[in-house]
């Protein structure tokens, strides 16, 4: 089972995306996992590549859109895919901080690998907020989501 969940029907030249996680640096990590799930099969990908990534906003929807748009940007401007990410992110006064590592390789041609390209994230939709659930041992638990559109 994946850590997000593609959100059907948001529109036909778009792909949007549900991650549910304990704590931010889940659902940055795995917004990062979803983003990158669309372009390659991240299962794939390799680890000859790093960078190390530092975006910042004062609010965490600004926060994810930026973490995403550097990745895209990576990916255009290095030809870079990624499949693992190390994610940290601290709140430091009215700012949040995101501190990354990204795992990775150069693209390459193989069509085993190859899915879609993404061009951007959009700010359609785009939301990261705290909620409570029930669990399947119904406990009440508090956790994280964050709802994003990518422009395929």
């Amino acid at each position: 089972m994946t850590p997000y969940r593609p959100l059907e029907d948001i529109s036909i030249a778009d792909a949007a995306f549900e991650v549910i996680g304990k704590d931010l640096n889940e659902i940055f990590r795995d917004a990062a996992l979803a983003t990158f799930s669309e372009m390659v099969d991240i299962f794939a990908v390799g680890s000859s590549e790093t960078r190390e990534i530092k975006v910042e906003g004062e609010k965490l929807d600004d926060l994810l859109f930026k973490w995403l748009e550097q990745l895209i940007y990576l990916k255009d401007a290095e030809y870079l895919w990624f499949g693992k990410f190390d994610v940290n992110i601290q709140q430091k006064g009215k700012k949040y901080v995101l501190e990354a590592t990204a795992y990775g390789e150069k693209i390459t041609q193989d069509p085993k690998k190859m899915r879609t390209d993404v061009k951007a994230i959009t700010r359609h939709m785009l939301k990261v907020e705290q909620f409570t659930f029930d669990d399947v041992e119904k406990k009440v638990r508090k956790g994280w989501r964050a709802i994003f559109v990518l422009d395929i």
